[in-house]
């Protein structure tokens, strides 16, 4: 195939050739031999089937379409309210950040007036003090049988992991 062929064929099939470059490329075809006429009139064939498989038609929609779509919407929205729209409202986050900036506000005031009780609370609280492991117990003989079991009662109901 002809170079100048080759680099028109695409605009050729495309059909955005001037009319300078479209003679130019019909000379150019006229002196290329058979095998490359039926070749480009091969693709030219294929390039009609391809826009008429894949080319839609433009469709505009009826005059009032637009008009009748936006009627529509409006009278689904006054009709259809839901519990979630006032959650969708800007003004709600609005709301929710000012209750929030208040609530964090008198938190933070209250906390600085009130006064430190702590030391107070401390001093005053009574001393608690913790049950300490009892002293090990000591089992003498087989004399005094009642108080080495009292005294081993008394180790087992305190006993600690």
């Amino acid at each position: 195939m002809d170079r100048r062929i080759e680099e028109m064929l695409e605009d050729y099939l495309h059909g955005s050739l001037t009319a300078e470059r479209d003679a130019e490329f019909r000379r150019a075809l006229e002196s290329a031999d058979a095998e490359t006429r039926q070749m480009v009139a091969a693709f030219s064939r294929h390039s009609q089937l391809i826009r008429q498989a894949f080319g839609a038609p433009e469709v505009a929609p009826a005059a009032g379409f637009y008009a009748r779509v936006v009627e529509r919407i409006d009278s689904q929205r006054v009709t259809a309210v839901s519990f979630w729209d006032a959650f969708l409202e800007p003004h709600f986050f609005k709301r929710v950040a000012f209750a929030a900036l208040t609530l964090l506000m008198l938190l933070s005031v209250t906390m600085l007036t009130t006064p430190a009780i702590h030391e107070e609370v401390l001093a005053e609280a009574p001393v608690v003090q913790m049950a300490s492991d009892p002293d090990p117990i000591q089992v003498t003989g087989v004399s005094n049988q009642e108080s080495n079991r009292d005294a081993i009662l008394v180790q087992l109901a305190t006993y600690q992991e």
